[in-house]
């Protein structure tokens, strides 16, 4: 059954939703898209909660260089391979994400839209090779983490044990000569990617986009300053994205305490640096 965008606001607050597949399509980023909506998982395509911001970096980024490879640490429900693919659909999209469910759904959309070049693994990156435990408030939630105490087993509404590699142990490989981004929005286990990615990163010099939220006490604290030391240590100058005007500014450190909605940054490898000048604040 299709949808509008409005109709599926109004079956959302209702839960009809719940339990059905669901199509709609819509317009995204210049592109039309079909877009599933499976239980709630892609309602909020129906909304214009979309993180545009993204949309733009990659456009402008796009515009200086053209991406070859995009690596999505953190697929959810395919929020950025919407916006990677509308910019390009010749972008290597290889995704990464913990929760089969997201993963499902994700495959879904690429299926219904025909795309090419995407290639989506339900597994966790981390430090190390070994088993962990996911945790989310809702079965598709984007708040999802690997974070040990991030989410309470009482609070979880999904908990499961899942398979987490270290991103230099499975074998990726690009082009050195091209352009390859690599995004890690994993809900405070950003350091924990960084630290077993190491080699790839060394190697190839992806750009980095990365979130980091605010602190709430000292481990996070601490960990967050780890994560900006350990990406400058790699040969990475860092910057905090506006999300208003992606434009990009020099920071010192990702550690905040303040609820400001700008947690977003871009680490540019120190050797490309004058490439991406003309994304910095005029």
């Amino acid at each position: 059954m299709k949808l509008n965008r409005y109709v599926a606001r109004i079956f959302g607050r209702l839960k009809i939703l719940d339990n059905h597949l669901f199509t709609m399509k819509r317009e995204v980023h210049g592109r039309s898209w079909n877009l599933p909506i499976l239980d709630r998982a892609g309602l909020d395509y129906a909304h214009d909660n979309s993180e545009k911001w993204i949309y733009e970096i990659l456009r402008r980024i796009q515009q200086i260089k053209p991406i070859h490879t995009f690596l999505d640490v953190g697929v959810n429900n395919g929020q950025t391979l919407i916006k990677i693919k509308s910019l390009s659909s010749e972008v290597n999209y290889i995704g990464f994400e913990p929760n089969v469910n997201c993963v499902y759904y994700s495959s879904l959309l690429t299926e219904l839209n025909q795309l090419t070049n995407v290639q989506i693994s339900a597994i966790g990156l981390g430090d190390k090779n070994d088993w962990a435990t996911f945790k989310a408030y809702a079965p598709t939630d984007a708040r999802g983490t690997l974070v040990s105490d991030k989410i309470s087993s009482q609070d979880a509404g999904l908990e499961r044990k899942v398979p987490v590699f270290k991103l230099d142990d499975i074998g990726i490989d690009l082009n050195p000569d091209k352009l390859n981004i690599l995004k890690i929005d994993v809900e405070g286990f950003e350091l924990n990617v960084v630290q077993g990615a190491k080699d790839v990163i060394k190697k190839f010099e992806p750009v980095v986009l990365f979130e980091v939220l605010p602190y709430t006490n000292e481990v996070e604290k601490s960990t967050a300053q780890e994560l900006y030391d350990t990406i400058v240590g790699l040969g990475y100058d860092v910057f905090q994205i506006n999300t208003k005007t992606s434009d990009i500014a020099p920071v010192k450190t990702v550690v905040t305490k303040e609820i400001t909605g700008e947690y977003d940054f871009i680490g540019i490898p120190n050797s490309q640096k004058s490439v991406y000048s003309s994304l910095q604040n005029s």
